[in-house]
């Protein structure tokens, strides 16, 4: 499941993205932090992490870091930031 998942992701990456443009404004991306909780965490707990990422996204871009990357400042949010509740 997670590679399928990961598969769509990726598709949206390379075939619609590029026309339609990064609307992304944290680092990673949220496609790219997508695929990296699918790949760390599976199908299910990968999904779920990235809805939340997606659903929180306003409210880190108010009290993110911000990072500079190719002269844009992002919100820097990598998974590991948001997988403190999953047994290490």
């Amino acid at each position: 499941m997670k590679y399928s998942l990961a598969s769509a992701v990726k598709f949206y990456q390379y075939a619609i993205s590029p026309v339609i443009g990064s609307r992304c404004s944290m680092y990673p991306s949220c496609s790219q932090y997508s695929v990296l909780a699918l790949r760390k965490y599976g199908g299910l707990v990968g999904f779920v992490m990235t809805a939340d990422r997606l659903m929180h996204e306003a409210e880190e871009l108010q009290s993110g870091p911000i990072i500079e990357k190719k002269g844009i400042y992002l919100v820097y949010d990598p998974v590991e930031n948001n997988d403190f509740w999953w047994n290490k």
